[in-house]
């Protein structure tokens, strides 16, 4: 009899969509990141434990959080570096989904996106960020070889 040794390997993967809001001038950025890898990575970080989604989440959650999100994160739209707002997450055991913003002006001809969410925690983490400007959409695909990618409009 022949015996299988199944073998499960961790995914160490975040997932962004970028769209364009064209009425508001503004990108809409939401993050999917496991709450437990964010966990992790924000305690390696900044040796800090925001319990989140639990009743002991610390009340700087949000703010440490958006510290993390602005150290790893960056969005240049036309070669120009946009302001990213933290505007929240939502939190439950698996996964965080995080909500942020960037002011910014059509038209969009390309956008450069730097994410290193978690690679300072995982080699093998990878950052697939969705773009979408009207009716165009781009995928990235991010990791410890490539942070960072533009996508042509």
């Amino acid at each position: 009899m022949v015996s299988l040794l199944l073998y499960v390997h961790p995914m160490y993967i975040s997932v962004s969509t970028v769209n364009f809001n064209a009425s508001s001038n503004s990108l809409e950025v939401t993050m999917k990141i496991f709450t437990d890898d964010l966990e992790e990575g924000i305690h390696d970080a900044s040796n800090q434990i925001l319990n989140l989604g639990l009743a002991s989440e610390i009340p700087t959650s949000d703010s440490v959080l958006a510290d993390y999100l602005n150290e790893k994160v960056t969005i240049q739209v036309n070669g120009t570096p946009v302001e990213l707002t933290y505007l929240g997450k939502e939190v439950d055991m698996q996964v965080s989904w995080v909500y942020i913003e960037a002011a910014c002006e059509a038209p969009i001809e390309e956008i450069r996106i730097h994410n290193e969410i978690l690679m300072h925690l995982h080699k093998e983490q990878t950052n697939l960020v969705n773009i979408k400007v009207g009716s165009t959409k781009r995928s990235l695909l991010l990791n410890q070889k490539k942070k960072e990618d533009v996508a042509s409009f």
